[in-house]
């Protein structure tokens, strides 16, 4: 299981702290401000105080900005895995410092075919294994590591400041909030504040590629122990639920869905996606102490599906699934070659460790490209704010 996400995700390591085009540290003389930044290149923002990754011995945290036009703005809560406990911290599920964005997918921001091309990006750095939201102290031994904090929460309320100050004062023609992998738990997470407090003509949430299929029961345990209760994100019935140990990162993204009807909310999935697969047989091995062997490619479909239909009550919402194994769409260049039912799904080999393989099942419906998709009904179906 293990390894099939270092697969995942050992390319991306190699790419922390990366060779950005300039850098900026936050100070209490130098607020790094948006019109210093070249256009179209990356800047890497270091915000310094009360920031940090998982590890002592880890890099310092930064985010990144490709800037744009200032009236349309992408909030990308990026990926890197997640580290629940010391055994997945020891075994490497989570990034420990910022991977520089891979300039293809939604970050070629040059290409005509993008469609986010010429919108500023704001990248919010992932390098604590909590999915944003973390505000909590471990006692983990991890060699050679230092101490271990979860800072999530903290390292995204800075991003939140500079955009704040920097983009915020202006109604943007057109906010899109994207998350990828652990940043789409993020940004299901994230969108209800967000939304709350930058201004907007349209505006649009999309979470790619991570739905939250868990095994029943631990999602709650989880949000209370990385400390998402002692944050101010959740509204107070949220809070409620947080604090009794039953919150679903599902329920709070239906509840931002339905406080903002005017905004449109989008899931981008695999059917059969092999990373949201193995993370849910580790869960179920580290949190419930055995292998859950019934897991299989029809199943984790199905599970999706139920995540799918209790969105579907939502008249804004709407949903993206490529018959494929692929994880992550949106940071990656298949995002301008997928279909819906195009993908070849190859069973052979696929899963190894006790998942069962599986033939893939059928999709109907129109086969619209992904890139042509994204431009049309998410930020389409907004209206002003």
């Amino acid at each position: 299981l293990v390894a099939q996400v270092e697969q995942t995700f050992k390319p991306i390591a190699s790419r922390a702290r990366g060779s950005y085009s300039a850098e900026c540290i936050i100070t209490a003389n130098e607020t790094c401000p948006f019109e210093d930044m070249p256009r179209g290149n990356i800047t890497a923002v270091f915000p310094g105080e009360g920031t940090r990754c998982i590890f002592g011995t880890s890099p310092p945290y930064l985010f990144q900005v490709i800037p744009g036009d200032e009236d349309k703005l992408v909030v990308h809560f990026d990926m890197g895995g997640a580290c629940w406990d010391e055994a997945t911290a020891n075994a490497g599920l989570c990034l420990s410092g910022v991977a520089e964005v891979p300039r293809e997918g939604m970050f070629h921001t040059s290409d005509p075919a993008n469609p986010y091309a010429g919108y500023t990006i704001v990248v919010v750095g992932y390098c604590s294994g909590d999915a944003f939201v973390g505000a909590v102290r471990r006692d983990w031994l991890v060699p050679e590591a230092g101490d271990v904090v979860q800072s999530g929460y903290a390292n995204t309320i800075s991003v939140v400041k500079w955009v704040h100050a920097n983009l915020g004062k202006r109604r943007l023609k057109s906010l899109i909030l994207t998350g990828s992998s652990a940043g789409s738990l993020g940004v299901q997470i994230w969108a209800g504040p967000l939304l709350r407090h930058l201004k907007y003509e349209s505006a649009a949430v999309i979470a790619d590629s991570f739905a939250g299929v868990f095994p029943a029961g631990v999602q709650g345990r989880q949000q209370l122990g990385v400390g998402l209760c002692n944050t101010a994100l959740l509204t107070e019935i949220m809070q409620e639920a947080c604090e009794a140990g039953t919150l679903e990162v599902q329920s709070v993204y239906e509840s931002t869905m339905r406080e903002f009807p005017e905004v449109a909310f989008a899931s981008i999935d695999s059917k059969i996606d092999s990373v949201q697969m193995v993370f849910y047989e580790i869960a179920y091995l580290t949190l419930l102490g055995s292998a859950d062997y019934t897991m299989s490619p029809e199943i984790f479909a199905a599970k999706l599906a139920i995540i799918y239909r209790r969105y579907n009550l939502q008249p804004n919402w709407i949903s993206y699934m490529a018959n494929s194994r692929n994880h992550m769409f949106l940071p990656k260049d298949i995002l301008y070659h997928t279909r819906p039912g195009s993908t070849e799904l190859k069973t052979s080999g696929l899963f190894k460790y006790g998942l069962e393989l599986a033939a893939s099942v059928e999709l109907t419906g129109r086969d619209t490209p992904l890139a042509s998709w994204l431009p049309g009904p998410p930020p389409g179906r907004a209206a002003p704010r």
